[in-house]
Parts: C-alpha cells; sequence; structure tokens
C-alpha cells in the first residue's frame, strides 16, 4: 500500500517532514518522540518505528545501520508526536494499515 500523505493530519502528529534520504537522517530528524517510516521508490512503507526518550533521530539512526532494516528503503520521514506513548500508538496504527515487510 502506497504512504498516505494525509497521515500527516493525525491528531497525535505535532510537526512532519515531507521525504529525505536514508543517509540525511542525522542532518532532518529532530530529537523529539515520533514516528519514523522508511519508503522504497513507489512510496510503500518498508518500515515503521516509533522513538524512545532518546527521539527520532537516534532511533531512525540505529534503524538505519542494521541492513535488514533498509532493505529497498529510499526514503525516509518523520511524524513528530507530543509524547512517547503517542509516538508508540501512531506507529501500531501505521504498521497495522501498512503492513510492511517483517524485518
Amino acid at each position: 500500500m502506497e504512504w498516505n500523505p494525509r497521515e500527516v493530519f493525525d491528531r497525535r502528529v505535532r510537526d512532519y517532514c515531507i521525504l529525505c534520504r536514508p543517509r540525511d537522517i542525522e542532518l532532518e530528524f529532530p530529537d523529539r518522540p515520533g514516528v519514523y517510516v522508511f519508503l522504497d521508490l513507489d512510496l510503500h512503507p518498508t518500515f515503521v518505528g516509533a522513538s524512545g526518550p532518546e527521539g527520532l533521530r537516534e532511533a531512525a539512526l540505529a534503524a538505519r545501520d542494521e541492513a535488514d532494516r533498509m532493505a529497498g528503503a529510499f526514503f525516509a520521514k518523520w511524524l513528530a508526536t507530543a509524547s512517547v506513548h503517542e509516538a508508540r500508538t501512531l506507529a501500531e496504527d501505521l504498521l497495522a494499515r501498512y503492513q510492511p515487510p517483517p524485518s
């Protein structure tokens, strides 16, 4: 299923990025709670993750460095939330909706 740009209108999303390359995570991702998504060239999510207290940048960098999670990933994006709890519930909803391949 292709990524729906309207996901940014979820009530839990406080801020977001359009798309960036995985190599730019260190520059583009903030240090706040949220959800990160890796997408393939057709904008199908290949991985969805939620950050803990360490923030989006650290969580996405750790996921990027695991080769199995990056298989086929061409883009990365983030959706910032107000809390770790909101990040986890949003990630659960996105995982259920998009069902990316298991890593």
